[in-house]
């Protein structure tokens, strides 16, 4: 919470699935019980991870067109 309110480029990540039985969506829950993160902010999050990535820019870019299109559809990121 603390580094996101100081504007840093918070992401959310598993650590290695298959070790700890996490999901991105586990984690997300976690972090929005826990720190009172907003749904929005799990939006800002989720671009501030694709923006870091190491993927190709056109990769990115294609992330980003699926991220504002399920949100311009009221898409949930986690099921309340």
């Amino acid at each position: 919470r603390e580094f996101l309110d100081r504007g840093l480029l918070v992401t959310i990540n598993t650590d290695n699935r298959t070790v700890s039985n996490s999901t991105l969506t586990k984690e997300f829950a976690f972090i929005q019980e826990s720190f009172g993160i907003t749904d929005e902010e799990v939006i800002k999050m989720t671009r501030n991870a694709i923006e870091v990535s190491f993927a190709e820019d056109e990769v990115k870019e294609r992330l980003y067109r699926e991220l504002n299109k399920a949100c311009e559809k009221g898409f949930q990121i986690l099921q309340k």
